[in-house]
């Protein structure tokens, strides 16, 4: 079985965000810088510690790496994802998670209805 998880270090115009998450490729779902792309970023990296240096940052995800490995399974260790070009979302955890179940609350809604599923 998979843990599908790691840590990652999200580089943005002007910080560094530092995550433990799964199923990472989902913050490429949508397109970048759409609503649902940054909700996404959002939920993903939100509540995550904000740094504005990369040695710091860098330093954080090793220490949170080797915590999660002693306590459980880290199966990707640590990553950068490089997003230089945008300034992290501005909307709230709270608001991207709304976001997010409007939109996948409303899609499997419309596909019951169509007779899709």
């Amino acid at each position: 079985m998979s843990a599908d998880n790691g840590v990652y270090i999200l580089c943005t115009k002007n910080e560094w965000r530092v995550a433990h998450a799964q199923a990472i490729e989902n913050i490429d779902y949508f397109p970048e810088c759409s609503l649902l792309g940054d909700a996404t970023l959002v939920q993903v990296f939100g509540l995550s510690k904000v740094f504005t240096f990369k040695d710091a940052a860098c330093d954080y995800a090793f220490d949170l790496a080797d915590k999660i490995d002693k306590e459980g399974y880290l199966e990707y260790g640590i990553s950068i994802i490089h997003r230089e070009w945008i300034t992290f979302p501005t909307m709230s955890f709270d608001e991207a998670a709304r976001i997010l179940d409007d939109y996948w609350l409303g899609r499997d809604f419309a596909e019951v209805i169509e007779g899709k599923k």
